[in-house]
């Protein structure tokens, strides 16, 4: 396989990286707005293949000048963020397994965070931060 064949070849070159690592890691992304949609992105595009988004928002207008997953389409059908992120997430890496949870982040139960390696709160919404 050439270095031009291997989507991951630039990283696996740092020192000490771990492709593996990063394509097993359990991943939480708490909040499916504009920062949501970039550390889904990256990660997608790091090698990330288990990752959960939880948001119960809707897709709005003023969402799309800032959030890369989100269409016209998606803002006047009122689709739910993280069911459009877990959908769209196949664009970037069709073989990630991206799971939507459409819940209040404040409702999920405590245990549910054990399933996860690593959990990044991408929330635009003070409360819910704390």
């Amino acid at each position: 396989m050439g270095i031009d064949d291997d989507v991951y070849d630039r990283q696996k070159r740092i020192s000490g990286w771990q492709q593996e690592k990063v394509s097993k890691a359990r991943i939480l992304i708490v909040g499916g707005g504009a920062l949501g949609n970039e550390v889904l992105k990256l990660l997608l595009q790091l090698g990330a293949q288990d990752i959960t988004v939880v948001d119960h928002d809707n897709v709005v207008k003023a969402n799309l000048n800032r959030c890369i997953f989100f269409t016209e389409k998606d803002a006047e059908e009122k689709a739910l963020k993280a069911e459009v992120l877990a959908r769209e997430a196949k664009r970037i890496s069709p073989n990630a397994n991206v799971k939507p949870l459409t819940k209040m982040i404040e409702l999920v139960d405590e245990a549910f965070f054990k399933n996860f390696d690593f959990a990044l709160g991408c929330l635009d919404n003070l409360a819910a931060r704390v």
